[in-house]
């Protein structure tokens, strides 16, 4: 997942922040976008399907928060999708 992070974030450096640039104006002088927002969403991407995929196998009880209020696994991807919209709905206001 690292690897492919980083080679998304160079992607971005080089075509996504150009385009961006382009189409709406977003000026992120310091590609912040580039090197946290992009990885970041990936790899919160990543833990959602990860949590899916995993069936509880190989974690403990009480690892994920939702499972373990006794919620279920779809909980608790849930919960990762909210937090994701919840993080991007903050970037978005405070680079207003």
């Amino acid at each position: 997942v690292g690897f492919c992070a980083g080679a998304f974030s160079a992607f971005s450096f080089q075509r996504i922040g150009p385009f961006l640039s382009r189409t709406i104006n977003l000026q992120d002088t310091c590609g912040v976008n580039s090197l946290h927002g992009m990885p970041g969403i990936l790899g919160a991407i990543v833990s959602i399907i990860a949590i899916a995929m995993s069936n509880s196998q190989g974690f403990p009880s009480d690892y994920f928060p939702k499972v373990a209020a006794g919620g279920s696994l779809g909980d608790q991807c849930a919960a990762q999708a909210y937090a994701l919209l919840t993080t991007l709905g903050i970037a978005v206001a405070g680079g207003l």
